[in-house]
């Protein structure tokens, strides 16, 4: 099942109840100071949680790490068509991590196509 090209990612629960499956990936080069924009199409079935982008920011405390905070996109749910999710924040100047997910909750499936990252020029 993909929205373009041959193939999407997918995450099936199998009937369990799960929270947060997917995947999560840590951006090498951070975009301090920049608005990042992650955004791609999420399509489900039978997902009685939801299905979501979601962008964590960390930074340093004097204990190791912080969460500084956490955004997500709007969240796919039941039986839909492909939708267009984004979400966007500003990445702090003290921020040390980013860590990007697609993810789901609950129980079904979720296919998500076309994941795009943008690093945009902060609001004014």
């Amino acid at each position: 099942m993909a929205r373009s090209g041959l193939a999407s990612a997918a995450v099936a629960t199998n009937g369990a109840e799960v929270n947060n499956a997917g995947w999560v990936m840590k951006l090498d080069e951070l975009p301090l100071q920049h608005q990042l924009v992650v955004g791609g199409y999420i399509r489900s079935e039978g997902l009685t949680g939801g299905a979501f982008l979601r962008v964590t920011l960390q930074g340093k405390d004097e204990s190791g790490q912080e969460l500084l905070g956490w955004a997500f996109s709007d969240i796919v749910t039941g039986d839909s068509d492909w939708t267009l999710c984004k979400v966007s924040v500003y990445v702090p100047p003290e921020t040390t991590l980013v860590w990007l997910q697609v993810g789901v909750q609950g129980r079904g499936r979720a296919w998500f196509d076309d994941i795009s990252l943008v690093v945009e020029e902060p609001e004014k």
